[in-house]
């Protein structure tokens, strides 16, 4: 499936579907269960830009640039509907779901923290500010590690999501695009290189 007038800003599978946030497009939903023939189930148009989409259970979660987080209930992907906005501050880049937390990257403002165990009523559990934008972020378990300032990697304990804790900031010199991290490594990718880091000791990443 292709459509050369529009771009893609991150895609998300979840089981046979593919949604697509396509920055000033939307959402796009796809069918992929023939690979050989995707198909386009619904293109869901937003007032705003959509950088990036996670899924959980019956629902969306969208990173609308301006408006903030965006869910939506997906039970029927052919018809998407929104359920509610969480309204944020800032200009809000990226998310990332773990244990029915979501962690919201919102530029200047910082990262906030959402209970989303109830997708219709989500409730802020806390805020942590850094120096300069918070661009993206994921977790894993107690930790949260954010690209902040366009170069640095900040470590965040949020065991009380309440009250955030920084641990340590790495700074990496570089713009960094992206971070995922698996077990001790960071993978953070910036330019056209991709940096691996050991955060085993998350005072101390090395």
């Amino acid at each position: 499936w292709q459509d050369p007038s529009l771009s893609f800003s991150h895609v998300t599978v979840d089981g046979n579907y593919v949604y697509a946030a396509m920055g000033q497009h939307g959402l796009m939903i796809i069918d992929v269960s023939n690979p050989r023939q995707p198909i386009l189930i619904r293109h869901w148009r937003a007032q705003d830009f959509v950088y990036d989409v996670k899924i959980q259970g019956d629902y969306a979660f969208l990173a609308s640039f301006r408006d903030g987080l965006r869910i939506l209930d997906i039970s029927d992907q052919s018809d998407p509907e929104e359920v509610t906005i969480v309204d944020t501050p800032g200009e809000l880049r990226s998310l990332y779901i773990e244990n029915n937390i979501a962690y919201l990257a919102d530029g200047h403002s910082g990262l906030h923290i959402v209970d989303i165990r109830n997708p219709a009523r989500p409730e802020l559990l806390g805020t942590f500010e850094t120096e300069g934008s918070v661009d993206r972020v994921c977790a894993q378990e107690n930790l949260v590690y954010l690209v902040s300032g366009g170069s640095s990697m900040v470590i965040v304990d949020i065991s009380e999501p309440e009250a955030p804790e920084i641990l340590s900031r790495f700074e990496q010199g570089l713009i960094s695009y992206d971070i995922e991290v698996s077990d001790t490594l960071a993978y953070i990718t910036y330019g056209s290189n991709l940096r691996i880091l050991n955060v085993a000791e998350s005072r101390n990443p090395v």
